[in-house]
């Protein structure tokens, strides 16, 4: 783990970069035995599961492939628009680069919103090439894997956290008793039949053992942003949410902890960042960056020595106090992102099964905007006959705080297996659909169950768009201008055009300013051209054998 000044070659972790690309022990491993050759898909977004993945599977020998599709247009939850996507697909192209590659094995990471997507892809690599196996990972398998893995063009499911499993199973001979013990996994055997795993998923206690995230293949693409280095300092979340993953996860664990990685560790891994890819900012994806205030005071002292750099985090209203806000701010954080959901105690303790007060976000906001950090807030509605009415008195507590740059509203999503959908078919009376929702689900078909432009049929669909309209404005435009909108001419907003939305967003964006978020607009609007001349040319010149 020390610089070595000659040839731009140095130590990460024990990867030694030779500086063409390669690193030492990925050209050892492919002396020692010819292993097997993994092909990951990605769509979206960069993916730090899949990269952690990367990286281990590298360090013990086997040959790894990345195919990315940044989506353009393609985004559920914004901007989803299929006409525009058809002509900025990559699939055609993701199936050549498979083709060439011609791996053991394509491993891809699901979640429900992406899930239909994904199995899109391997039914077309199992047609063009049947002889590759198909591993499904990530968060929707793991919750619903006996649904998964019936799909025709899947030989294998992987629960949980992979990193140890997936090298189990790349060694394995697929002798069927041996594939059995491997935690979490399901899979096919050459009759078709499907066997479930006789030991559930792993959870890794010390994730200090894992080798640095490896970022080579994402950033590659050209289509992932570069300058915002993008990790975690932990993994996991203590609460059960009822509308969240964890929901389900903490259940089929039997754990609920956070594990945090060693401060210096992580400094290790972001020193080494520095020296490869010299970012501009860091963003920590951790569900609850602060929740353990010993360890966060040791990782930001050593921070702001050694690292220094702007950074984001995502936190909890509960471990938020002027003492933190104070150690954010003096480390370098600029923005922070807050679940909030509601401020109406009643809903989120009914519905959302959330415990912190409106006095806990209170004192949360009002430690940040003593420091001048720039925050956002998540917000859900869709739940227990909200009213624009209630919202206007929710609006009022968000006047004080000029801090406050965006509120991310999301309609109320079902996922598999979560809480909220009973509490929410209970209140309107129709438990006896549970079943047969549980099953869109598992199979991706509905996605955002009460969304308005997914569902237009839901009864209060246009007083949940004024309601979004009122928590935008709210949140992107200067206080005094947002106040006299929503106090004067309340009654007037249904006049406000509903895709006024992606305006009031990019107010938000532009008001921090955040350089992760116009970074992801520059490589977003760079990209679009870069994809569609990839595309024409693939039609006119025919691919080369």
């Amino acid at each position: 783990r020390e610089d070595i000044e000659d040839s731009q070659r140095y130590t990460c972790k024990d990867r030694i970069y030779t500086g063409d690309g390669h690193f030492f022990e990925d050209i050892i491993g492919k002396i020692q035995g010819m292993m097997k050759k993994i092909h990951f898909i990605c769509m979206g977004a960069e993916n730090l599961g899949v990269e952690s993945l990367i990286s281990i599977l590298r360090k013990n020998g086997f040959e790894v492939f990345l195919s990315y599709d940044p989506a353009y247009f393609a985004d559920l939850n914004s901007v989803d628009f299929p006409q525009l996507y058809r002509f900025l697909s990559r699939e055609n192209q993701i199936i050549e680069e498979v083709k060439r590659t011609d791996p053991d094995i394509v491993g891809l990471s699901s979640m429900t919103d992406n899930f239909l997507w994904n199995i899109n892809i391997a039914t077309k690599i199992k047609t063009a090439l049947p002889h590759i196996k198909v591993l499904f990972g990530g968060i929707h398998p793991t919750i619903v894997p006996e649904y998964v893995i019936k799909y025709d063009c899947i030989d294998y499911v992987l629960m949980g956290e992979a990193e140890y499993t997936i090298i189990e199973l790349l060694k394995s001979d697929n002798n069927i008793e041996s594939l059995k013990k491997i935690n979490g996994l399901w899979f096919k055997d050459k009759d078709n039949n499907i066997h479930s795993p006789e030991f559930s998923p792993k959870v890794i206690h010390n994730l200090d053992e894992l080798p640095f995230i490896d970022k080579d293949l994402f950033y590659s693409t050209g289509y992932v942003q570069k300058d915002v280095y993008r990790t975690m300092a932990s993994r996991g979340c203590p609460y059960n949410c009822s509308y969240c993953c964890y929901d389900y996860l903490h259940k089929l664990y039997k754990f609920n902890r956070i594990r945090f990685r060693k401060a210096e560790i992580v400094i290790e891994e972001l020193k080494c960042a520095k020296r490869r890819f010299n970012p501009r900012v860091v963003h920590f994806n951790d569900d609850i960056f602060t929740y353990d205030r010993k360890w966060l005071t040791n990782f930001l002292s050593l921070y702001r020595r050694e690292i220094n750099l702007p950074y984001s985090c995502i936190i909890h209203p509960k471990f938020m106090d002027k003492e933190s806000a104070r150690m954010l701010k003096e480390s370098g954080c600029y923005r922070v992102q807050i679940g909030i959901q509601s401020l109406n105690n009643e809903i989120k303790r009914k519905y959302f099964n959330r415990f912190e007060t409106t006095e806990d976000i209170s004192r949360c906001f009002d430690a940040l905007e003593g420091e001048n950090i720039s925050f956002s807030a998540d917000y859900i509605i869709g739940v227990g006959n909200q009213r624009l009415e209630d919202i206007l008195n929710e609006a009022r507590f968000y006047y004080k705080y000029k801090n406050l740059k965006m509120l991310n509203v999301y309609w109320l999503t079902f996922y598999p297996k979560t809480g909220i959908i009973e509490k929410v078919l209970d209140y309107e009376g129709r438990l006896k659909d549970k079943e047969n929702i549980e099953k869109e689900l598992a199979n991706g078909k509905t996605v955002m169950y009460l969304s308005a432009y997914k569902n237009p049929n839901y009864k209060d669909s246009e007083e949940l768009k004024r309601i979004e309209t009122a928590l935008l404005l709210t949140g992107s435009l200067n206080k005094k201008v947002a106040k006299f909108i929503l106090e004067n001419h309340i009654d007037k907003i249904h006049l406000i055009p509903y895709s006024a939305r992606y305006l009031l967003y990019l107010f938000s964006i532009l008001s921090i300013p955040d350089h992760s978020w116009i970074s992801y607009m520059k490589t977003y609007i760079k990209g679009i051209p870069s994809v569609l001349y990839k595309n024409l040319i693939s039609q006119i010149i025919p691919e080369k054998k």
